[in-house]
């Protein structure tokens, strides 16, 4: 009787170890995959980050520019300025890196006399986009 238990116990235990072998290594797939898509998402935010930084750069450098040319070519000066008005010949630029900006001027006013600017810049690298503003006021 006790020849019989053994065999009939090295049968089964083929088939459990089978299963255990498939269990393992499904679990060890599923491991490997969700740590391949943390990866994955890890990489993107630092491809992301890195766009970030030169869209903010290139946001700063349109607030330097705008306001270069806005102090150089001394715009109250020479006429009264009216709300929204271009005041550079070239409001945007593109730089080697691929990131570019867009800036612009508006006008502030107490009556007829002008009390200040609102200057904006937007920084734009891939598809990240990054806006600054520059509030000068006269009025303290």
């Amino acid at each position: 009787m006790k020849g019989i238990k053994n065999s009939i116990f090295d049968r089964s235990s083929g088939q459990a170890m089978v299963m255990m072998v498939i269990m393992m290594g499904g679990m060890m797939l599923s491991a490997t995959a969700v740590a391949g898509l943390l990866m994955f998402y890890q990489l993107r935010q630092a491809n992301e980050s890195s766009a970030s930084g030169m869209a903010v750069f290139a946001a700063d450098a349109g607030l330097e520019a705008g306001s270069y040319c806005y102090f150089k070519e001394d715009f109250l000066s020479n006429q009264t300025p009216q709300l929204n008005i271009p005041y550079c010949r070239d409001s945007s630029s593109a730089f080697l890196n691929g990131a570019s900006y867009q800036s612009s001027l508006t006008f502030t006013f107490n009556g007829d006399k002008v009390s200040g600017f609102v200057q904006n810049s937007y920084g734009f690298s891939g598809k990240t986009e990054r806006a600054l503003q520059n509030v000068f006021s006269n009025q303290l």
